[in-house]
């Protein structure tokens, strides 16, 4: 399997997806039927928001591995960027816990957090669904239909404390929810009902309650780093929080690796693994455990066996290291 640089124009079948990532091997055998009717939690951030391109590519590997696995899909997007920008236009200054890397919201923060999101959200479905005819993208925010219910941390930013599991349950085969993460308050203030959820927690909670078989976050770096800013291909959930207190993990990857860690400890079947959104074929990569691409967050307690799989032909064969405690596609 490898990547072309071209962009082909899509039509809506098998063959032309399985073009578009210039696939001259087939899938892992182990994969087919494995990851049908199993959740995939994908999560991009506003860096990536910003980029048509990129959205674009986001929405054709998601309908790929639908059509290819029968394995269902919720996107969930994050707009930091885009919300800060649209309070400085206001004359708010973005304000930001140091600890927890979490937006502090007032109220006034709050509606524009969601308007401008609201917005992102609309923008980004219309990109992705100008590729797809047969698989539909539906946007929304948690609070739609009280899909997702929040508690305040203390002024309108939350935490998840319920889904609507049964939203999840009865979403049509073709298609693919796309999520922005304002989500209901479980007690309202007077007559205002969002809470702002910060996105990796979001999409974190929805991997856990769901039982996903993999969490893959985008982000628009090639996976963590340490402090001599050497790529690390792996990381066990008990090196994270060393990376945090020591000042190597900072801002916005705070939340996205204590996330990563939780998750990691009850997604035992599949996966979680940080990856760079700029690639256009990233979260196939991180599916199918590709060598070198992004960062995987292992239990403490699995042990990091691997073994080598060529699934390709040609003379740029594509390796992928495959866990042997806990392939994907186990």
């Amino acid at each position: 399997m490898k990547t072309k640089t071209m962009e082909p124009n899509i039509k809506n079948n098998h063959q032309t997806l399985s073009s578009l990532f210039d696939l001259t091997g087939d899938l892992p055998a182990g994969l087919h039927g494995k990851l049908k009717n199993k959740w995939i939690i994908v999560k991009y951030g506003g860096a990536l928001a910003a980029n048509p391109k990129i959205i674009q590519g986001i929405g054709e590997q998601c309908v790929f591995l639908k059509k290819t696995t029968g394995a269902k899909i919720i996107i969930v997007h994050g707009g930091g960027e885009q919300a800060s920008q649209a309070l400085k236009e206001q004359g708010i200054v973005p304000v930001f816990d140091p600890k927890t890397g979490r937006r502090i919201t007032d109220e006034a923060t709050l509606k524009i957090f969601d308007q401008t999101l609201r917005a992102l959200n609309k923008n980004n479905v219309e990109i992705m669904q100008e590729r797809s005819k047969d698989i539909y993208f539906k946007g929304m925010a948690g609070y739609d239909q009280n899909i997702v219910t929040a508690k305040s941390v203390g002024d309108y930013t939350g935490k998840i404390a319920h889904i609507d599991t049964g939203f999840f349950d009865n979403v049509p085969d073709n298609c693919i929810p796309v999520f922005y993460t304002a989500c209901q308050n479980i007690a309202p203030n007077g007559s205002e009902h969002r809470l702002n959820v910060n996105a990796d927690e979001f999409a974190g909670f929805l991997g856990k309650r769901l039982k996903a078989k993999s969490l893959v976050m985008l982000t628009d770096t090639n996976g963590v780093r340490d402090k001599n800013k050497k790529h690390l291909p792996t990381l066990s959930t008990k090196e994270i929080e060393p990376l945090i207190s020591d000042g190597t993990v900072t801002g916005g990857m705070i939340p996205k690796l204590r996330v990563a860690a939780e998750c990691a400890n009850q997604i035992t079947s599949g996966n979680v693994v940080i990856l760079n959104g700029n690639d256009r074929s990233s979260i196939l990569k991180g599916i199918l455990g590709e060598e070198g691409v992004g960062t995987v967050v292992r239990s403490a307690a699995q042990i990091p066996q691997t073994f080598s799989m060529d699934i390709s032909s040609g003379p740029r064969p594509m390796k992928f290291a495959v866990s042997a405690v806990r392939p994907i596609f186990a």
